[in-house]
């Protein structure tokens, strides 16, 4: 899996998208990480050739070159993509990821099954109750993250690691970096 952070000038200001590719070794590729399906939808092809990867989307014609810079390293025109990789184990490590809008969103792991999120918005920002927040246990398998909330809920996300060892994770398609914060460890 390969994803980078891109920032576009719109109408509306600067925002911030994150081009996500899940290369498979069928030729084929995912660019939804934020669906149920990403390990087994098909949203395009590629082939690799002279150090650059083609790529051809089936819902549209559009296409995409990615230039491969270094090891693990991709280059979509100005957007650097980085690897992040397949898991099946969270560490007990705290994540956090700042939205366009002032949001700012935790998620916490104990390493042992249990997680708690938390989201804090500023005054600029919507104030909306992400389905995030909350706090219950968690399951792990080829990156594909179950959190089953104290109140009943469940979510499926997608869940990579990137940057290092655990510098960074690519959660449901959306880069979280790591922080030091204890205080938010579940506790038993």
């Amino acid at each position: 899996v390969y994803a980078g952070i891109e920032l576009r000038q719109t109408i509306n200001g600067t925002q911030t998208f994150y081009p996500t590719y899940y290369f498979k070794t069928d030729g084929t590729f995912s660019s939804k990480l934020s669906e149920i399906d990403w390990n087994t939808r098909v949203d395009g092809s590629y082939q690799i050739n002279n150090n650059k990867i083609f790529m051809q989307f089936s819902a549209f014609d559009g296409k995409n070159t990615l230039a491969i810079v270094s090891d693990g390293v991709l280059r979509k025109n100005a957007t650097l993509l980085y690897k992040y990789e397949i898991v099946n184990h969270i560490p007990a490590i705290t994540f956090k990821q700042e939205t366009d809008y002032g949001q700012i969103q935790k998620l916490t792991f104990d390493g042992k099954g249990k997680f708690k999120t938390l989201g804090f918005r500023n005054a600029s920002a919507r104030d909306e109750i992400s389905e995030f927040d909350g706090e219950g246990r968690y399951t792990i398998k080829n990156s594909q993250l179950i959190m089953t909330y104290d109140d009943g809920r469940t979510l499926e996300k997608s869940f990579f690691y990137g940057g290092g060892k655990y510098m960074a994770a690519l959660i449901n398609g959306s880069t979280y970096n790591v922080i030091e914060d204890s205080s938010l460890i579940p506790k038993k």
